[in-house]
């Protein structure tokens, strides 16, 4: 629905108006006066859904109407409490309109659909006596379903143009968010290239060993505390051979002593791993002297000191590391500076000439005539008429005067 309008007669009289609503294929005005509130208030509580119905194919053309502030919750436009200055200000609007037409105000209220608003010379007039908003809403869904068979053509191409615009949409938001996110990534890669050559400068002029690194820890005895560990680990495995022996001879399950010999070096290298000192553990349970004999292994090999075995790091190996960073940072820089956007240009450019192929197949199409659609609906209640034959328009036109003039 447009509400952009101070007069009816600026839909005729402005060529720009005109230009901007040639998508649409008919014109609809609603004329009501403030002794139709029994209808007219009614029908515009249902505006949400009068305009979702026509919004495709149907423009209706209000009077201007002010409605900037009253906004409800859901977004949508809340005009019920301006429905009587409206209708008010639209009366002189309604009678002037309907006597070009050359229709009684006993006529009134009624709407009126034109297919052209250039130099129309028909129309259909629907009147809307004895009728309720509801029945109106209905009937509107009624003849937007008949339009929209007759258009089944347009259709397919509005639903073309529609993604159509939807992807160009998508490609500007794309391309002005790369115009911001470019300025960016040049600055991070000129801060970056710039702490790597500073890097390098220094490396150049560095020893041949820069630093060293810790490549692994370990455990390191003395030869004494070695010697200690070696005699308390072959009192064990001799205490576990005599309990192997004892099983062997009851006929029980034996021990597993190479397991029990590996797991008892493996403390050496690791003397805090705990399910290394669990696993043995569970073979001393029985026996206070051997339990006292591990927890003294233990103690002995957890005092070994731990030393960090380091590496030299070669200035050389890490110049090239650090000249290959700055390399990748130049280039980077380089095509970040002359990036251009000929690709999303491209992309749009090619949208756009798409659009205007459809748009000259729209204008090619044989239409239907639409206002015969609606006419055969109810040939009753939907009356066309010749605008060239009706009261007052005969002789405006006969003067040679453009529709225009009848609202000067």
């Amino acid at each position: 629905m447009d509400f952009s309008l101070n007069s009816l007669s600026d839909a005729f009289r402005k060529a720009e108006y005109q230009s901007a609503r040639q998508d649409f294929l008919l014109f609809c005005f609603i004329l009501a006066t403030p002794a139709d509130n029994n209808i007219f208030p009614k029908l515009f509580d249902y505006f949400p859904e009068l305009h979702e119905l026509t919004s495709r194919y149907i423009l209706v053309i209000s009077p201007r109407i002010h409605v900037g502030r009253q906004v409800d919750v859901s977004g949508q436009v809340d005009i019920s409490g301006m429905v009587e200055d409206f209708l008010k200000r639209q009366t002189s609007e309604t009678i002037k309109f309907a006597r070009f037409c050359g229709i009684g105000v006993d006529k009134i209220p009624c709407i009126v659909f034109f297919a052209s608003l250039k130099n129309p010379d028909q129309y259909v007039i629907w009147e809307l006596k004895n009728q309720d908003a509801t029945s109106a809403i209905k009937d509107f869904r009624t003849i937007v379903a008949k339009v929209e068979e007759a258009c089944s053509e347009v259709t397919y191409l509005d639903k073309s143009l529609e993604e159509l615009n939807r992807r160009r949409r998508s490609i500007e938001w794309d391309m002005e968010k790369e115009k911001e996110e470019i300025p960016r990534r040049i600055q991070n890669l000129e801060k970056k290239l710039k702490s790597r050559k500073e890097r390098l400068l220094y490396l150049q002029n560095a020893p041949r060993i820069l630093e060293t690194y810790i490549s692994k820890t370990q455990y390191q005895t003395t030869p004494e505390l070695e010697e200690i560990i070696k005699s308390i680990y072959e009192n064990l495995m001799s205490r576990f051979r005599d309990i192997n022996n004892r099983y062997v001879l009851l006929q029980t399950n034996a021990l597993p002593l190479g397991r029990l010999s590996k797991k008892l070096h493996q403390l050496v290298l690791q003397p805090h791993n705990v399910s290394i000192e669990n696993y043995i553990r569970r073979y001393t349970i029985g026996s206070s002297d051997l339990e006292d004999l591990f927890r003294k292994y233990l103690d002995t090999v957890r005092l070994q000191k731990i030393v960090e075995i380091r590496e030299p790091i070669y200035t050389d190996s890490i110049i090239k590391l650090v000249s290959d960073d700055v390399e990748y940072c130049t280039n980077k820089l380089k095509s970040e500076r002359e990036k251009n956007l000929d690709n999303f240009k491209n992309e749009i450019e090619k949208i756009d000439r798409q659009i205007a192929e459809i748009k000259q197949q729209k204008q090619k199409l044989d239409l239907p005539d639409l206002l015969d659609a609606i006419h055969s609906l109810d040939n009753k209640r939907y009356v066309r008429r010749v605008l060239s034959n009706l009261g007052r328009s005969i002789p405006i036109l006969n003067l040679g005067l453009s529709t225009a003039n009848v609202f000067e």
